[in-house]
Protein backbone atom coordinates (compact mmCIF):
# COMPACT_ATOMS: atom_id res chain seq x y z
CA UNK A 1 0.00 0.00 0.00
CA UNK A 2 2.78 2.40 0.53
CA UNK A 3 4.34 2.31 -2.80
CA UNK A 4 0.91 2.96 -4.45
CA UNK A 5 0.79 5.91 -2.18
CA UNK A 6 4.80 7.10 -3.18
CA UNK A 7 3.75 6.43 -6.70
CA UNK A 8 0.48 8.90 -6.91
CA UNK A 9 2.15 11.57 -4.69
CA UNK A 10 5.29 11.79 -6.25
CA UNK A 11 3.73 12.95 -9.33
CA UNK A 12 1.01 14.73 -7.88
CA UNK A 13 3.54 16.97 -6.08
CA UNK A 14 5.55 17.72 -9.09
CA UNK A 15 2.57 18.98 -11.58
CA UNK A 16 1.51 21.27 -8.25
CA UNK A 17 4.83 22.54 -8.06
CA UNK A 18 4.88 23.11 -11.86
CA UNK A 19 1.78 24.76 -12.12
CA UNK A 20 2.55 27.07 -9.64
CA UNK A 21 5.71 27.93 -10.76
CA UNK A 22 4.23 28.84 -14.22
CA UNK A 23 1.90 30.51 -12.64
CA UNK A 24 4.36 32.99 -11.16
CA UNK A 25 6.75 33.54 -14.04
CA UNK A 26 4.29 34.12 -16.25
CA UNK A 27 3.04 37.30 -15.44
CA UNK A 28 6.53 39.00 -14.40
CA UNK A 29 6.05 42.01 -15.85
CA UNK A 30 2.79 41.88 -16.74
CA UNK A 31 -0.08 43.97 -14.40
CA UNK A 32 -4.32 43.13 -14.72
CA UNK A 33 -5.83 46.65 -14.00
CA UNK A 34 -8.83 44.94 -11.82
CA UNK A 35 -11.69 47.48 -14.35
CA UNK A 36 -11.20 46.01 -17.95
CA UNK A 37 -9.10 42.64 -16.74
CA UNK A 38 -7.00 43.68 -20.23
CA UNK A 39 -2.54 42.33 -19.76
CA UNK A 40 -1.03 45.53 -19.55
CA UNK A 41 3.18 46.24 -19.58
CA UNK A 42 4.20 48.51 -16.38
CA UNK A 43 4.90 50.92 -19.01
CA UNK A 44 1.62 51.57 -21.17
CA UNK A 45 -0.78 54.11 -19.93
CA UNK A 46 -4.62 53.70 -20.03
CA UNK A 47 -5.92 56.96 -21.36
CA UNK A 48 -9.61 56.32 -22.43
CA UNK A 49 -12.27 54.15 -22.85
CA UNK A 50 -14.88 53.44 -25.95
CA UNK A 51 -18.53 52.91 -24.44
CA UNK A 52 -21.38 52.90 -27.08
CA UNK A 53 -19.37 54.38 -30.08
CA UNK A 54 -18.01 57.46 -28.13
CA UNK A 55 -14.07 57.52 -27.25
CA UNK A 56 -14.02 59.56 -24.14
CA UNK A 57 -10.75 60.33 -21.69
CA UNK A 58 -10.27 58.78 -19.03
CA UNK A 59 -6.76 60.06 -17.79
CA UNK A 60 -6.53 64.27 -16.94
CA UNK A 61 -5.96 66.09 -20.27
CA UNK A 62 -4.10 68.19 -17.76
CA UNK A 63 -1.61 65.50 -17.36
CA UNK A 64 -1.03 64.40 -20.59
CA UNK A 65 -0.60 67.77 -21.91
CA UNK A 66 2.46 68.39 -19.59
CA UNK A 67 3.68 65.34 -20.49
CA UNK A 68 3.52 65.66 -24.19
CA UNK A 69 4.65 69.22 -24.39
CA UNK A 70 7.93 68.21 -22.32
CA UNK A 71 8.86 65.18 -24.29
CA UNK A 72 8.45 67.13 -27.45
CA UNK A 73 10.34 70.67 -26.09
CA UNK A 74 13.11 68.06 -24.59
CA UNK A 75 13.15 66.40 -28.44
CA UNK A 76 13.74 69.55 -30.05
CA UNK A 77 10.45 70.69 -31.25
CA UNK A 78 9.38 73.49 -29.29
CA UNK A 79 5.61 73.69 -29.30
CA UNK A 80 2.41 74.88 -26.16
CA UNK A 81 -0.11 71.65 -27.31
CA UNK A 82 -3.18 73.56 -24.85
CA UNK A 83 -6.14 70.97 -25.86
CA UNK A 84 -6.50 67.00 -26.60
CA UNK A 85 -8.93 64.86 -27.29
CA UNK A 86 -9.54 61.58 -29.00
CA UNK A 87 -10.35 60.68 -32.28
CA UNK A 88 -11.42 57.87 -34.54
CA UNK A 89 -10.06 57.81 -38.04
CA UNK A 90 -9.23 55.11 -41.13
CA UNK A 91 -6.57 53.31 -38.71
CA UNK A 92 -7.90 52.68 -35.58
CA UNK A 93 -7.93 55.66 -32.64
CA UNK A 94 -5.14 58.22 -31.79
CA UNK A 95 -4.67 61.39 -29.47
CA UNK A 96 -5.08 64.56 -30.92
CA UNK A 97 -3.26 67.25 -29.53
CA UNK A 98 -3.60 71.34 -30.93
CA UNK A 99 -1.75 74.41 -29.69
CA UNK A 100 -0.53 77.62 -31.13
CA UNK A 101 -0.58 76.93 -35.09
CA UNK A 102 0.68 73.29 -34.10
CA UNK A 103 -1.02 69.75 -33.58
CA UNK A 104 0.16 66.46 -32.49
CA UNK A 105 -1.23 62.72 -33.54
CA UNK A 106 -0.35 59.77 -31.80
CA UNK A 107 -2.36 56.55 -32.38
CA UNK A 108 -3.53 54.33 -29.37
CA UNK A 109 -4.23 50.83 -28.95
CA UNK A 110 -8.02 49.84 -28.95
CA UNK A 111 -8.81 46.69 -26.36
CA UNK A 112 -12.52 46.47 -27.98
CA UNK A 113 -13.22 43.15 -25.48
CA UNK A 114 -12.73 46.04 -22.73
CA UNK A 115 -13.04 48.90 -24.80
CA UNK A 116 -9.63 50.72 -23.19
CA UNK A 117 -7.61 52.77 -25.08
CA UNK A 118 -4.18 52.66 -24.05
CA UNK A 119 -0.86 54.61 -25.18
CA UNK A 120 1.98 52.41 -25.61
CA UNK A 121 5.55 52.66 -24.13
CA UNK A 122 7.84 53.63 -28.19
CA UNK A 123 4.25 54.71 -29.63
CA UNK A 124 5.03 57.06 -32.76
CA UNK A 125 4.24 60.41 -32.81
CA UNK A 126 3.72 63.16 -35.02
CA UNK A 127 3.60 66.93 -34.60
CA UNK A 128 3.29 69.48 -37.33
CA UNK A 129 2.99 73.42 -38.16
CA UNK A 130 2.63 73.26 -41.79
CA UNK A 131 -0.71 70.56 -41.39
CA UNK A 132 -2.03 71.91 -38.09
CA UNK A 133 -5.23 72.57 -39.90
CA UNK A 134 -5.75 69.98 -42.34
CA UNK A 135 -5.27 66.19 -42.53
CA UNK A 136 -1.07 65.20 -42.74
CA UNK A 137 1.13 64.29 -40.71
CA UNK A 138 -1.07 61.61 -38.40
CA UNK A 139 0.74 58.73 -37.12
CA UNK A 140 -0.29 55.63 -39.13
CA UNK A 141 1.27 52.37 -37.32
CA UNK A 142 5.34 53.62 -36.93
CA UNK A 143 5.55 56.35 -39.85
CA UNK A 144 3.71 59.77 -40.12
CA UNK A 145 1.56 60.69 -42.88
CA UNK A 146 2.27 63.07 -46.00
CA UNK A 147 2.38 66.60 -45.38
CA UNK A 148 3.22 69.58 -47.45
CA UNK A 149 5.56 71.07 -45.19
CA UNK A 150 7.27 70.21 -41.47
CA UNK A 151 6.42 67.05 -39.97
CA UNK A 152 8.78 65.82 -36.80
CA UNK A 153 8.31 62.15 -36.10
CA UNK A 154 9.20 61.61 -32.44
CA UNK A 155 9.25 57.87 -30.64
CA UNK A 156 9.10 58.39 -27.43
CA UNK A 157 9.23 56.79 -24.13
CA UNK A 158 7.38 59.12 -22.05
CA UNK A 159 4.72 57.99 -20.42
CA UNK A 160 0.88 59.99 -20.74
Amino acid sequence: MKNLFDLAFIPTLTIVLFVGLCTLTSCSDQTTTDESKIQLRSSDVVVGNVSSGNATLTRSAATILTNWNLTLNQSGTPVNLKSVTIEEGANGYYLLARGDNFKSVTSLHYDSGSGILTYFDGTVTCTTSACATNSGCEAVGKKCSHCQGDCTKTTSGAAF
